[in-house]
């Protein structure tokens, strides 16, 4: 039930108001001057009032200022109930915080029905007041579980990190006197023991391997994974880790090829998790090969599409097709296999699929039951021009509704020595996000583009001078030079994707018409 506060200075319009707001099932509350309409209010807030401006000592104006300099007041609906027709007694109220008025002498039926209109708005108003005041609530409570969130997962990588690094001492260790001991340097081993030293030095991996996959994946979820992507050669990038898969395949005796064309271009991409994709592949390719196992590591150039596909095939039992959806989800393992001694924890092939998309790259699987798998990837070719292209077109850019994509131009101003300026390279790639792209276009020019506003791109601007600084206090030595960073400007990927793709190449041919 609505309680009305009715204020007028003569009776009888206070009681015929009254019988007709009772009537309709109001509770009233009636006063004959505007102080004790305060006094009444302020004991117990009405739900709207009715109010006279004519009256002796305190004004309905003046009533209308103290109800709304009142915050318990404010918010309650005032009528004027006036006798005084002037345009300007009736602005005067308004601007006094009434929400409405009625002329005297008035119509019951119309004073109720302006009544019951401002009791709904306020209560509408109340409703979303109260809403807001959730929402409120709900934010701050979300921002507090969202900076706790942040606190936990910090605290959870730098767990997996202290971890990962004490469990690697004592790896290296057993693997290192496993070694000692099978070069004969600790006394002469038959070949019984020679091959249990292998199964060691293959275990120690296995489980060194699966170390560095919860270190990487926590490494991911914290967004402390940087990404230096370079020139590469194709053949380098195998060859520093081709030892390695070799003495793994050796030690389950599979057969192991590797087909690699001469001619391969350079790819652009952060060479030691393009070796680490390789492995984890190669890894799951040995691990689930049938009996007289066979492994292939091949790379095939693709020049119509700009970009070099490396893959591993294997003669296993090959992927359940209803699994291939799944097999680069977290925890999931491939197969199952009996010649495997470790089954490890699942990570791998999503590691694998994580780090080829830093590198701009695609994932692929194919398999047949019973005649085996291949698993591959893409990697870009080192050609700016289309590298802008690549970066701008990327999937994961769309499906994360990106808005705004900044960019900026570096360049260092003096002569300088090559390797100076690939660990500025290097200090670009630590300073920005994985998702940016970092191309060295010119000796001493990078082209910066930032997944980030206008804003933003200016604080990395300022991030990136503050990092040659301390690395320089650690340098007594070569310092490394000045680098005058610029942005050029930032484009919304919805509307100028067009637009920024044009200012890229413009920019990349200006740079090498000015470097040929």
């Amino acid at each position: 039930m609505a309680r009305i506060l009715v204020v007028d200075d003569l009776p009888d319009n206070v009681t015929l108001l009254t019988f007709d707001l009772e009537d309709r099932g109001y509770e009233v509350v009636g006063v004959y001057s505007g102080r004790e309409a305060i006094e009444a209010a302020t004991e117990q807030p009405p739900d709207a009032v009715l109010l006279d401006i004519m009256m002796p000592g305190m004004s309905g104006i003046e009533v209308c200022h103290r109800f709304k300099d009142d915050p318990r007041l404010a918010s309650i609906p005032i009528i004027l109930v006036t006798a005084k027709g002037q345009d300007q007694d009736i602005i005067d109220g308004l601007d006094a915080g009434a929400d409405d008025y009625v002329p005297k002498p008035f119509n019951s039926r119309v004073l109720i029905a302006r009544l019951e209109t401002a009791l709904r708005t306020k209560q509408a108003q109340d409703a979303l007041r109260q809403a807001n005041d959730q929402l409120a609530e709900s934010n701050r409570q979300l921002d507090e579980k969202s900076k706790r969130l942040a606190e936990l997962n910090e605290a959870a990588y730098q767990f997996v990190d202290n971890v990962s690094h004490e469990v690697r001492t004592p790896l290296s260790v057993i693997k290192e006197f496993a070694s000692i001991i099978d070069d004969g340097l600790a006394g002469e081993v038959n070949p019984e023991q020679k091959e249990y030293l292998g199964i060691i030095s293959a275990s120690v991996d296995d489980l060194a391997l699966m170390v560095r996959d919860m270190l990487d994946i926590s490494k991911l979820e914290a967004g402390h994974l940087t990404v230096h992507r370079t020139s590469c050669a194709v053949d380098d990038v195998v060859h520093h880790v081709r030892t390695a898969i070799e003495r793994k395949a050796a030690t389950r005796h599979i057969d192991l090829a590797f087909d690699l064309p001469d001619d391969l271009p350079a790819a652009y991409a952060d060479a030691p998790k393009v070796g680490r994709v390789l492995v984890n592949l190669a890894i799951n390719a040995i691990k689930y090969a049938g009996e007289n196992g066979q492994v292939k590591i091949w790379a095939r150039a693709d020049h119509e599409a700009g970009e070099i596909e490396l893959g591993v095939t294997d003669n296993g039992a090959g992927i359940d097709p209803g699994r291939l959806e799944i097999i680069f989800e977290r925890f999931q393992q491939v197969g199952v296999n009996a010649r495997a001694t470790t089954q490890g924890v699942g990570l791998g092939l999503n590691i694998a699929k994580e780090l080829v998309t830093l590198n701009l790259g695609q994932m692929r699987v194919q398999s047949e039951r019973g005649k085996g798998s291949t698993f591959s990837f893409t990697l870009p070719m080192a050609e700016p021009a289309r590298l802008v292209d690549r970066y701008l077109d990327r999937p994961e850019l769309a499906r994360h509704g990106l808005a705004e994509v900044s960019l900026a131009r570096a360049e260092i101003q003096e002569d300088c020595p090559h390797a100076a300026a690939r660990e500025m390279d290097e200090l670009l790639s630590d300073v920005l996000r994985s998702s940016d792209l970092v191309l060295w276009v010119a000796p001493r020019t990078w082209l910066l583009l930032l997944e980030r506003s206008g804003p933003e791109s200016q604080a990395v601007v300022k991030r990136i001078e503050e990092c040659r600084q301390e690395a320089n206090r650690n340098r007594p030595d070569g310092k490394l030079p000045p680098i005058a960073v610029s942005c050029v400007g930032t484009w919304d990927m919805a509307t100028q994707r067009n637009v920024l793709a044009n200012q890229l190449h413009e920019t990349l041919r200006s740079i090498e018409a000015v470097h040929a």
